[in-house]
């Protein structure tokens, strides 16, 4: 039976509906304490001291933790489960409290002292890359979100410009020539604002120690890759790491692996399980949404509606972390439609902000919001109908790519010749 163009019903949806389904705040074991976290109000700050013996005294407490209490992890600074000597935004996790029940971590939390010794803080990628701009990261390093989604480094630091964590620069032919004989052309600078992913369930995660490792219930959306790196953190062998991948209450590429290691230590640390759910206010400070970047672009084409140049610069703004995904952001921009010349740069660049992470197609998003207006725009300009000129110009298997790969098959001239033939587009040629 085809499925190709025919209406499914949602295999899981039954279970939604009917409450049958099996989310990770649901789910109750034996033992089960339960954690809150103190998170660091600034954005650069190095901590000077931590009191915690008022929240250890509280009714119901089983542990309170800093970073000096839990195993020194090979990570950097950011990606610690509780902040070390410094913290790198504002939402870090800097303490964390177990106890019987939620409000009583709650109000143990509450009793937690944290002395700052406040830091100069950037929270503008432009500003960032600046000379004497304050350095952001300790140290490079953690998943970035590139390569998690198999594209391979962007590269190195640039020498010369602080913060900027991957740097990728590609030119092919000579687009200033291209350009200056281009029929027409448009330039201009394309911003697009950072963004959470939204969703409906926020981060939670439920730990339970066992004789020969740990399981982990949470909902993940890369169970493999959950257990591989949490497996790494905790030190112990994979086949000893269980990961149950709950329902999942919405991800869009946010969920995959953020609390989960440091749930693990405090059920190790306790030896009962322990789950750690974030509230509304903590998700939007910890939880790694979208990044904003800006991006500077300059696009010609000839009269007869072929592309002759581009140029792009594109800045992501990686927060406290590095995302990769500027030299994602390039391969679209010089790869989705044939342009024989162009000069194409990216700055993955730091900033003490919440470190980012995917969100529906990483890097497309941005790049296609300034690649597709600037193509609408060149088309009116040349008087030629939007669609007829995008798929004069689109890439088709076998075409080579910027990062010098081939494109595989991807329907983009099919999904172009289907726009036109739908009745919205065939109305308005209809009323021209």
């Amino acid at each position: 039976m085809p499925v190709i163009g025919r209406g499914q019903r949602r295999l899981e949806g039954g279970a939604k509906v009917t409450g049958r389904a099996r989310f990770a705040a649901d789910l109750v074991v034996p033992g089960l304490a339960h954690a809150r976290l103190v998170l660091s109000p600034h954005g650069s700050a190095r901590v000077l001291r931590v009191d915690l013996e008022a929240a250890r005294r509280a009714p119901g407490v089983l542990a309170v933790v800093s970073a000096a209490d839990l195993p020194r992890l090979d990570l950097p600074g950011p990606d610690q489960p509780l902040a070390g000597e410094r913290v790198f935004f504002a939402g870090q996790p800097v303490v964390a409290v177990v106890a019987e029940t939620e409000a009583q971590a709650t109000d143990a939390a509450a009793l937690v002292g944290v002395e700052y010794e406040p830091w100069p803080a950037v929270v503008d990628p432009f500003q960032a890359m600046e000379e004497g701009a304050p350095v952001v990261l300790d140290r490079a390093g953690g998943e970035d979100d590139a390569g998690a989604h198999g594209v391979g480094p962007a590269g190195a630091g640039l020498i010369g410009r602080p913060n900027v964590t991957a740097h990728l620069h590609l030119r092919q032919g000579d687009p200033a020539a291209a350009l200056a004989v281009a029929a027409a052309t448009v330039c201009g600078r394309y911003t697009v604002p950072a963004v959470h992913q939204g969703f409906l369930e926020p981060h939670v995660t439920l730990a339970r120690p066992d004789d020969d490792g740990i399981t982990v219930w949470t909902p993940t959306q890369g169970q493999f890759l959950t257990r591989k790196m949490l497996a790494a953190q905790l030190g112990l062998p994979v086949s000893r790491v269980r990961v149950e991948a709950t329902t999942v209450g919405g991800g869009f590429g946010g969920k995959v692996l953020l609390l989960e290691p440091l749930t693990a230590l405090l059920a190790r640390l306790v030896g009962r399980p322990v789950r750690l759910a974030l509230t509304r206010t903590e998700e939007f400070l910890i939880g790694r949404g979208g990044p904003g970047a800006t991006i500077d672009l300059e696009l010609g084409a000839a009269a007869d509606g072929t592309l002759t140049g581009l140029r792009a610069r594109v800045v992501f703004d990686a927060g406290a972390g590095r995302s990769g995904l500027g030299g994602m952001a390039l391969n679209l921009l010089g790869g989705t439609y044939r342009v024989p010349s162009y000069d194409l740069e990216a700055f993955d660049v730091a900033t003490n902000k919440t470190p980012v992470a995917a969100y529906r197609a990483p890097g497309a998003v941005q790049a296609y919001f300034a690649l597709e207006s600037a193509m609408d725009e060149l088309a009116s300009r040349l008087g030629l109908d939007p669609i007829e000129f995008r798929l004069r110009n689109a890439s088709r298997e076998g075409d080579p790519r910027p990062d010098g790969q081939r494109w595989p098959r991807i329907g983009l001239v099919e999904c172009l010749e289907a726009a036109r033939r739908h009745p919205l587009a065939t109305a308005q040629l209809g009323e021209g």
